[in-house]
């Protein structure tokens, strides 16, 4: 599968690639955009199991021209970040620049509607170079939209999804043109 997202607040498109095979999830994709005057290319790989664990994750960056990458493997419920063991108590990643981050809580944790899930995230701001915990909330309104809550900020949008969890609108900041 294969999915083109446009960046609206951050001008930017992204092409994303996903791959289900019989025991694992593999996304691969690409953002290239212009920030605050900061032009970017990312690309990142998300390794996941067959229910949407996610299990390793890569980011190579470049803002105007200067490199960085981090890496993330998880050794049973802790996460080995850039090879150093210090991070537990998350099941999720959310990176700064991508809605495609945003259909992993979705995929794993909805099962009836109206129900709040909130979650722990390593909140990866590619633009500040950050790393940080933080929660989420996410409400299945309906079928195709979710009630999406960052309770550190007070920052909430309802995103459409596609019949698979991915990310159709993201109101003022993403959509899908494929």
């Amino acid at each position: 599968m294969r999915i083109l997202w446009k960046g609206q607040d951050n001008t930017s498109l992204e092409l994303c690639r996903i791959e289900q095979s019989d025991n694992q999830v593999i996304i691969n994709s690409t953002i290239i955009g212009c920030a605050h005057e900061q032009t970017y290319e990312v690309r990142y790989v998300i390794s996941l199991d067959q229910q949407w664990n996610l299990q390793s994750f890569m980011i190579d960056a470049d803002i105007n021209g200067v490199p960085w990458k981090i890496t993330g493997k998880k050794h049973d419920d802790k996460w080995k970040i850039n090879n150093i063991l210090d991070f537990a108590d998350f099941k999720f990643i959310d990176i700064s620049l991508t809605p495609l981050t945003n259909t992993l809580p979705i995929k794993k944790l909805f099962t009836e509607f109206f129900t709040l899930q909130e979650v722990k995230v390593l909140y990866i701001d590619i633009l500040k170079n950050e790393l940080k915990i933080v929660r989420q909330c996410y409400t299945q309104l309906d079928d195709n939209r979710y009630l999406y809550e960052n309770t550190d900020t007070d920052f909430k949008a309802v995103l459409v999804v596609d019949k698979d969890g991915f990310v159709e609108n993201y109101p003022a900041l993403f959509e899908r043109i494929l």
